[in-house]
């Protein structure tokens, strides 16, 4: 479903999966391993929390997909329904109002720098999900760059430890709560 359509760019949301979804995270991994290399294959995560979430009763997965001149160039993957913080965010008694809220899981621009992920959140996906009664998204993340940007539009509500896929790294994250 077209959700808006601005010059270059389409902002869509799916109920089904397709493989190119991925190729923001796949473009961002090859960034990734070029330039700050660590362990953690996101896209073999991305996977494993797609096939989960669809596998838990009375919850709904969408996809939010971001083109530019026909070419994937992100992906905002949002849970609602009846939400479970330590199902989907490993953080026990978390969310506030689940039936009023949406959990963000994955989301990636390649294209960086431009206001886009601003823009799509607060214009496209917020007020998408504000008619449906939810009012706040809850998310974590473990990509320190990304902090400051949720950090302008919510608030910090925990933090986090977890090792990356060898053991290699440390990865330390976050967890916010956005409101709108």
């Amino acid at each position: 479903m077209l959700l808006r359509k601005e010059e270059e760019y389409r902002f869509e949301l799916h109920h089904t999966f397709k493989g190119e979804f991925l190729s923001p995270i796949i473009m961002n991994l090859n960034d990734k391993f070029v330039n700050h290399y660590d362990d953690y294959d996101e896209v073999y995560h991305c996977n494993q929390k797609i096939h989960q979430i669809m596998a838990l009763p009375n919850v709904t997965l969408d996809f939010h997909v971001l083109y530019k001149n026909n070419q994937c160039i992100g992906i905002a993957l949002i849970t609602h329904g009846q939400v479970n913080s330590e199902k989907l965010l490993d953080q026990k008694n978390l969310i506030e109002s689940p039936q009023e809220s949406i959990i963000l899981n994955y989301y990636h621009i390649y294209e960086k720098g431009h206001g886009l992920g601003t823009r799509w959140l607060k214009e496209i996906i917020f007020p998408y999900y504000k008619s449906f009664g939810k009012h706040a998204m809850y998310l974590k993340s473990s990509h320190a760059k990304a902090f400051p940007f949720y950090l302008r539009m919510g608030q910090k509500i925990g933090t986090y430890k977890t090792k990356s896929d060898n053991g290699l790294f440390i990865r330390e994250g976050q967890l916010f709560k956005i409101s709108f």
